[in-house]
């Protein structure tokens, strides 16, 4: 049983909810899914809106789940998509490349996944951004 399966079994089964769900954190080609099976996995949980990280530089391969392939997905499928933009802050050129999908429509910052201080030059430039457009700033923390 994965986290997710256990998670919506257990509040399916204390918590009579009858609103919206909502999926905050969906990646593309997560573990090799397609966009298919993510559309089938939304179904399934009953999933009104989920918001696609882009994860670009921070899983492999990212190519395909970057950002332009979660500008893909959301135009396809508007009703059920929104999207943050990210990119490898430890790379040239990253704050340009997340402003450039900012620009275009996505809604946050993330999922930061790189190793930086989160109280960094990198991080720094990109909580900047965020304030730029108003916009949450998703980070992925890990120890070791």
């Amino acid at each position: 049983m994965t986290r997710r399966q256990f998670l919506a079994q257990t509040a399916a089964t204390l918590l009579p909810w009858q609103g919206p769900v909502l999926d905050i954190h969906a990646h593309l080609f997560y573990h090799g899914r397609t966009n298919e099976q993510l559309l089938a996995h939304c179904r399934a949980l009953g999933i009104a809106k989920a918001v696609l990280l882009p994860a670009e530089g921070s899983m492999r391969p990212t190519p395909a789940g970057g950002n332009e392939g979660c500008v893909a997905l959301e135009r396809e499928h508007p009703e059920l998509f929104v999207r943050f933009s990210s990119a490898d802050v430890t790379t040239p050129g990253a704050i340009d490349r997340i402003r450039k999908f900012l620009k275009n429509g996505g809604i946050g910052i993330g999922e930061q996944k790189f190793p930086v201080a989160a109280d960094g030059p990198e991080m720094r430039d990109v909580f900047e951004l965020a304030a730029e457009f108003r916009v949450p700033v998703l980070m992925h923390f890990e120890e070791g």
